[in-house]
């Protein structure tokens, strides 16, 4: 399907779905179920208030908040280039980690031993 006629496609069902569910009135009173269960959970009306919740957990603003960014200068392996390297401090943790298993498996290589 060329690209102009999906985009066409996309455009009808937009204005047909926009075009099916018109806004109610304050004065009616007859109702659908469909319609009346998607009304109670719509915003309010015009004249109702709003009342903000005022309960914040920190916890949870905690939780979803990203981790910092650490960056290192480090220098290119097999190169003599100095490259800037940002992660989070778990990523670097296991960068270390990672970093240690090679060096291990160096030195065992190096050493000959039967834990190659």
């Amino acid at each position: 399907m060329v690209p102009f006629k999906q985009y066409l496609a996309l455009a009808a069902l937009v204005v047909a779905g926009c075009a099916a569910n018109p806004e109610l009135e304050s004065g009616d009173t007859v109702v659908s179920a469909a319609l009346a269960g998607s009304a109670t959970n719509a915003a309010p009306r015009a004249g109702a208030a709003v009342t903000p919740n005022l309960v914040v957990d920190v916890n949870d603003l905690a939780a979803r908040a990203p981790a910092p960014v650490i960056c290192r200068d480090m220098l290119k392996p097999n190169s003599n280039v100095i490259v800037r390297q940002c992660m989070t401090a778990a990523d670097w943790k296991r960068y270390s980690t990672a970093e240690a298993e090679q060096a291990g498996a160096i030195v065992r290589m190096l050493q000959g031993g039967a834990y190659r």
